[in-house]
């Protein structure tokens, strides 16, 4: 018996529907248009780390080419498009000032090496400004940032089963690696035994260099000396300050904690309280770890005097009405996951005015 046919509606559509409907927009001109209809909307685009090795293919969303990012920087000049700092662009929110043509601003989440490196130095051969929104907790603890790091020896292993002998207590056993559960257990116990004595960064890749052994790799495999899964140090972080990058806050242990406005409440001031200390500019805007948030962040961020807050929902602002919506402003989060084709069309608004189409 045939299908019955269903209707589809373009905000249900699969991927390939939406592409075929981008290219077709480029073709006729729809993304130029977008581009002056919308050139007084303010952009935010988030990114994180970038890619040292083979990390792109690990986590395309997480780990960004630089050479991507460098087409992303050159589209975006080539096209007109105005990059300004955050701290301008929620004074427009504001009134206070009046932004040029597309004003667009660039932030980088969490704090990684890899993101001072080689990101940041693209924009600033072009004296471009940007935000980095720190996590202050896994900043504090140098190192790598383990549960990235053991997930990373878990894909690179590509193995299905694992046995850890000779480790200890609590993490030797037999893991299966293809089974979420066990997945996560595995990784629980590899962080806790990674971390249950006192440790300095040598100690710690050492047994990382351990654990990496027993699922079949090298110390070549991880290159944990290329620093790729470290943040930033602090005399790094102070150097990207004094070069026209705005340090501001991304948690002290990104998270948010819904529904424990208290526990949000201390966890801001602490990571407030860390950057402070560094002797960098007090913060005044914060950006939700996984972009989570509820109806409660207003009343804290407000009591907080922090001025905004940043989200992963894709979408353009309007000086109109973005006072408004500061504690919620839209972000269009790019990585190596997404093509061109849709960063132009998120760039250019059509995207947005689209969503908007199409009720979404």
């Amino acid at each position: 018996m045939p299908t019955p046919f269903r209707r589809i509606r373009l905000g249900e559509a699969p991927m390939s529907i939406k592409l075929l409907v981008y290219r077709a927009a480029k073709a006729v001109g729809l993304f130029a248009l977008c581009r002056v209809l919308t050139r007084s909307r303010i952009r935010v685009l988030g990114y994180h780390g970038a890619c040292l090795g083979d990390e792109a293919d690990y986590n395309p969303y997480l780990f960004l080419r630089p050479v991507t990012f460098k087409l992303r920087i050159d589209w975006l000049q080539k096209k007109g498009f105005t990059v300004i700092p955050l701290k301008r662009a929620v004074d427009a929110l504001d009134g206070i000032i009046e932004v040029r043509r597309l004003p667009t601003v660039i932030t980088f989440d969490d704090g990684w090496y890899s993101t001072t490196a080689k990101l940041i130095p693209v924009l600033l051969e072009k004296d471009l400004p940007s935000t980095l929104y720190l996590s202050t907790n896994d900043f504090r603890k140098g190192g790598p940032v383990l549960a990235v790091t053991i997930n990373y020896m878990i894909w690179k292993s590509a193995r299905r089963q694992i046995e850890v002998q000779s480790l200890g207590e609590s993490i030797d056993g037999s893991y299966r690696l293809d089974d979420p559960a066990d997945r996560d257990l595995f990784v629980q116990r590899s962080q806790q035994w990674l971390t249950d004595q006192p440790a300095t960064r040598v100690s710690v890749i050492e047994r990382i260099h351990s654990l990496a052994e027993s699922m079949g790799l090298s110390k070549d495999d991880v290159a944990l000396e290329s620093r790729r899964f470290d943040y930033v140090s602090r005399d790094e972080l102070l150097e990207l300050a004094k070069q026209g990058c705005a340090v501001e806050m991304h948690g002290h242990e990104h998270r948010y904690f819904k529904g424990e406005p208290e526990a949000s409440t201390a966890d801001l001031i602490a990571c407030r309280e860390t950057i402070i200390e560094l002797g960098l500019p007090r913060p005044n805007h914060y950006c939700y770890p996984s972009g989570n948030f509820d109806d409660a962040a207003e009343t804290i961020l407000n009591g907080l005097d922090i001025r905004s807050a940043t989200t992963c929902i894709p979408g353009l602002i309007s000086c109109a009405n973005g006072s408004a919506r500061r504690y919620a402003l839209p972000r269009f989060l790019d990585g190596e996951h997404i093509s061109m084709l849709v960063f132009e069309a998120e760039m250019s608004g059509f995207a947005h005015l689209f969503r908007r189409a199409i009720g979404r």
